[in-house]
């Protein structure tokens, strides 16, 4: 999720809590506003109520003025202080019930005792009540909704700097010598993430420079020695008179170099690949391409009664040629490497998928290890495990996902191409 869509969601929600926990008080407080409002004009007409008894000396005719009811009735009782309570009566405009605020107390008249009661309507003050919470709740919401429009507008400004940052930072690449150039901006935050990444970007650039420069040199200058101890190993090889203690011993000498040798160009091409050092691509016909490689490998897999299927289709990629050579090279001189005698070859080829199986092992690879360089399923095998990892290299710099698969008693490669 994003963060702008992270922060509206918290925004909106903190804010409904807010507001539903206001508009509740705020209910609940105006409620007791109102009806202290009516309490206070019940009290105000019992002191009417008084004063008339006070000076005429009698009870004010009972009525209902203005939804307010005065009931007189002779008790024995006597309230040494009003008592304001909530009843109900039937009204019968209405037809039902309705809520009262009821205010009861006693006066004396001419030696009697009579207890009179006064009561308002609360239908009054609750629609009072609903129009002004309505008004509210559509205020709040207006609000709510301005906030989270003027939130996306302002927000989605505020943080430009930033997402035009990111989109310096996905094109950026090592071996690209352009400076980067982040977008200028009065947020100070965002100020100081852009020097933090120029400064790790050119602290990363140096390093990256040094490390390049030590391989290149280092892989040149142990290439030199290799190839010069190769040659003198040959011409030594050629000489008469050579004991068979010595045959063996040169041989022991010669294989281990030629594995060095083989291993420093492997990762001389991982470095150029790296490096993106195959930049020109072009169309190439990749049926034409397989069916060389068969060719180029028809006779050792006769040798070793291998059997080739092969079904291809025409089809064609934007890679680069070298790279493609090396990629189907590398394919088919691993599965005839890791093959056994008398195995198998599958080679299928769509519009949409290469795909080389071959037997071997009974078991299948580790697919989360087996494009890693170095790796070996076993410690006795040949080759310096360099292979599969050049392959997986070439496929991500031409643009094609590869993924092993054990099926069968077979390890299938499959490369898509689309």
């Amino acid at each position: 999720m994003k963060l702008f869509a992270r922060y509206n969601r918290l925004t909106l929600s903190a804010t409904i809590t807010i507001f539903l926990t206001a508009g509740i008080l705020y209910y609940l407080l105006l409620k007791a506003v109102l009806v202290h409002e009516l309490d206070e004009a019940l009290m105000e007409n019992k002191k009417q109520v008084t004063r008339f008894i006070k000076n005429n000396h009698q009870l004010p005719p009972a009525s209902e003025i203005d939804e307010t009811i005065f009931h007189y009735q002779i008790s024995n009782a006597d309230l040494h202080k009003p008592i304001i309570k909530l009843s109900k009566r039937f009204d019968e405009e209405e037809g039902h019930e309705v809520s009262f605020r009821e205010l009861t107390f006693t006066e004396n008249l001419g030696g009697q005792r009579y207890q009179i009661t006064i009561a308002k309507a609360l239908e009054g003050t609750r629609s009072l009540l609903k129009y002004i919470i309505g008004i509210t709740l559509s205020v709040i919401l207006v609000i709510i909704f301005t906030t989270i429009l003027i939130n996306r507008y302002l927000l989605k400004k505020l943080w430009q700097p930033f997402y035009l940052t990111l989109r310096t930072i996905q094109d950026f690449n090592l071996t690209d010598s352009r400076d980067l150039r982040f977008p200028s901006t009065n947020i100070d935050e965002f100020s100081l993430l852009n020097l933090h990444l120029t400064q790790t970007i050119g602290n990363a650039r140096r390093e990256y420079r040094l490390l390049k420069e030590f391989t290149d040199n280092a892989s040149h200058e142990i290439q030199t020695p290799l190839a010069i101890l190769r040659s003198k190993l040959d011409l030594f090889i050629q000489s008469e008179n050579l004991s068979e203690k010595q045959v063996i011993l040169l041989k022991a000498m010669y294989d281990p170099i030629r594995k060095l040798s083989r291993l420093n160009q492997s990762l001389l091409l991982l470095m150029k690949i790296e490096n993106r050092q195959f930049p020109s691509k072009e169309m190439i016909g990749l049926r034409a391409k397989v069916e060389e490689k068969i060719a180029q490998f028809a006779e050792l897999w006769q040798d070793r009664g291998i059997k080739l299927t092969a079904t291809l289709s025409n089809t064609s990629i934007e890679a680069n040629p070298e790279l493609t050579d090396i990629l189907l090279n590398n394919l088919f001189s691993n599965a005839t490497r890791h093959n056994q005698q008398g195995g198998v070859i599958l080679i299928t080829l769509d519009a949409q998928k290469l795909t080389i199986g071959n037997s071997g092992p009974d078991h299948a690879l580790d697919p989360d290890r087996v494009f890693r360089r170095f790796f070996k399923d076993r410690p006795e095998a040949n080759g310096n495990g360099l292979g599969l990892a050049i392959i997986k290299e070439i496929a991500q710099a031409s643009g094609i996902n590869i993924r092993y698969e054990f099926r069968n008693g077979l390890h299938y490669f499959h490369l898509y191409l689309k």
